[in-house]
């Protein structure tokens, strides 16, 4: 369990949601965390770093979160976790 928390602290996490305040607290706990606005952001933002590990929103302006997601997963398996009020 340990060596699982280790690893996940020296991760980088991109926060895709408009809520950005809710990213902070990951910021907040030594979290390597990138932050994007939108979905046209996250994939902009995910080209040019290396992501460990995206927490989506599924509501966001310019380009929704499954959109998003359906064009990550055509390059890459990255975990994603959503995090949205839409059911």
């Amino acid at each position: 369990m340990i060596k699982v928390w280790a690893c996940v602290f020296s991760c980088k996490i991109m926060f895709c949601c408009v809520w950005i305040v809710k990213g902070i607290y990951l910021k907040n706990a030594n979290y390597n965390v990138v932050f994007a606005e939108d979905g046209k952001e996250c994939l902009e933002l995910f080209s040019k770093e290396k992501i460990d590990l995206v927490i989506m929103d599924l509501m966001m302006p310019n380009m929704s979160g499954e959109e998003a997601i359906t064009r990550l997963r055509r390059d890459s398996y990255v975990p994603i976790i959503i995090l949205s009020a839409k059911s």
